[in-house]
């Protein structure tokens, strides 16, 4: 029942930080090209603004639900390691998809 649990609330946050993802792909900054200094070199200024912070959360939230995994299942850097079975295969099934569907999130959002 708390693996259940578990993986629910993890597919929750990740639900979210998807979402802010792509409101941060929507919100993106705007450039403002300057030529300036002695030299009379040409500079890319990005402004910060709500897409910046939205970035940040979808990190935060990803962290959030690997470490909340971590921390769950006793594994890798939060406790012993597991004994071989069906935890432990959870754990690092869990592990590998957060890391590698994070970088999904930023492509999904170049579909325009």
């Amino acid at each position: 029942m708390a693996s259940t649990l578990l993986l629910v609330v993890v597919f929750v946050i990740d639900v979210i930080a998807f979402a802010l993802a792509v409101a941060a792909e929507k919100k993106r900054g705007t450039l403002t090209i300057t030529k300036g200094g002695r030299d009379g070199a040409t500079n890319c200024l990005y402004l910060s603004d709500t897409g910046t912070g939205f970035r940040v959360g979808s990190f935060l939230f990803l962290s959030a639900s690997q470490l909340l995994i971590m921390v769950a299942s006793r594994c890798l850097c939060c406790g012993k390691a597991l004994q071989k079975g069906k935890s432990r295969k959870w754990a690092i099934i869990l592990f590998i998809i957060c890391w590698y569907v994070s970088p999904l999130h930023f492509g999904v959002c170049q579909l325009e």
